[in-house]
C-alpha cells in the first residue's frame, strides 16, 4: 500500500484506488466533482458490486470537516430501508476518507423521465416510496439537504433508491453561513432566508419539487410555476404539491410519512380508475 496520501484535488486512477483498497476490484470512475470522486468496484469477499466514494477536497475546514464527514457516514450506516442507498462500510486510508456504498444497476430518476414527464400513477408510486425512505431517515434525525431527481436512482424493478445524503457537508462548518446547500429549483425558502429554522420540512419541500419535475419534466421555478399540466390530473396532485411546496414551513406536511400516505390514497383512487402508466425500469447492466 502506498505510504503517502494522494495530493488534495487529485483524482486517483482506478489502479491507484485499488492499491489503497486491495479487497476491491476497481472497475472505473463513475464521476467526480469539486470535493471527491466515485468509483464502481466489485467486493470480492461478498461477491457484490459497490460504489466507492472518496473525499479528496479539504476546502471546508481541514480536520474538522473530515471528522464531520466520517461522523455523518457513521450515523447513516445504521439506516436500513429498501428505498435508501445502503452504506456498507466507511473509514479512512492514508488520510483519505472513503465510503463503500450499495451499487444500483439503474438510472437516475432525472434520466428516466421523458420530456413531457412521467405518467401520473407512476409518479405517485415512486413518490410514495421516496417519502417512505425519507421518513425512515428523518426518524433517525438525518436530513438529506439536496433532494433532486439526480439523487434518486431507479433500479431494474422501477423502485427508487435515494442517494447522496450530503455526506460531504458539515452543518457545523465555520463557513456554512456563506454556503447555500441544495440545488436550484429544489431549495426551500428558509434555507436561503431563515437558515436557523431549517429542519426536515426542507426535505419535504424538495419532495414536492421532485414530484413537479416527474409530472412536467421541468425543474420547478417558485417564482413562475406552471400548473397547466395539473389541470388535467386528479386534483389531489395539486393539493399535495401546494402543501409540500408551501413557502410557510408550518403549513407543509408534518412528516414525510404523512406525505407518503397522501400518495398512497391517491394511488388507490388512480388504480380504481384504471390508470396503469409505469415509469420505464432501468436496464440491468
Amino acid at each position: 500500500m502506498p505510504e503517502e496520501p494522494l495530493p488534495t484535488f487529485y483524482v486517483p486512477t482506478p489502479e491507484e484506488v485499488g492499491a489503497y483498497l486491495p479487497d476491491y476490484q476497481i472497475e472505473g470512475i463513475l464521476g467526480y466533482g469539486g470535493m471527491g470522486a466515485v468509483y464502481k468496484a466489485h467486493q470480492t469477499f461478498f461477491n457484490r458490486d459497490v460504489a466507492i466514494k472518496l473525499l479528496l477536497s479539504k476546502t471546508f475546514g481541514e480536520e474538522e470537516f473530515y471528522r464531520q464527514y466520517l461522523a455523518e457516514a457513521q450515523s447513516m450506516s445504521v439506516l436500513d430501508h429498501k428505498y435508501l442507498l445502503k452504506i456498507y462500510d466507511y473509514g479512512e486510508v492514508v488520510g483519505i476518507p472513503f465510503i463503500i456504498i450499495e451499487y444500483v444497476h439503474g438510472l437516475e430518476l432525472y434520466e428516466a423521465i421523458g420530456a413531457e414527464g412521467a405518467e401520473p400513477l407512476s409518479t405517485a408510486q415512486v413518490m410514495m416510496r421516496v417519502c417512505e425512505g425519507m421518513a425512515h431517515a428523518h426518524e433517525a434525525n438525518i436530513l438529506h439537504r439536496d433532494l433532486k431527481p439526480e439523487n434518486i436512482l431507479i433500479d431494474a424493478y422501477a423502485n427508487p433508491k435515494i442517494a447522496d445524503f450530503g455526506l460531504a457537508r458539515d452543518k457545523h462548518d465555520p463557513v456554512k453561513d456563506k454556503v447555500i446547500w441544495g440545488s436550484p429549483g429544489y431549495i426551500a425558502p428558509e434555507v436561503i432566508h431563515d437558515p436557523d429554522r431549517v429542519d426536515h420540512r426542507a426535505d419535504i419541500y424538495a419532495l414536492g419539487c421532485v414530484m413537479y419535475f416527474m409530472l412536467t419534466g421541468q425543474i420547478p421555478n417558485p417564482n413562475d410555476t406552471d400548473y397547466k399540466k395539473f389541470d388535467s390530473l386528479d386534483p389531489r396532485f395539486r393539493q399535495i404539491l401546494n402543501r409540500s411546496m408551501n413557502p410557510f414551513i408550518e403549513k407543509r406536511y408534518l412528516t414525510a410519512g404523512a406525505m407518503g400516505e397522501a400518495f398512497r390514497d391517491l394511488i388507490m383512487s388512480l388504480d380504481e380508475k384504471g390508470s396503469n402508466g409505469m415509469i420505464a425500469s432501468a436496464p440491468v447492466n
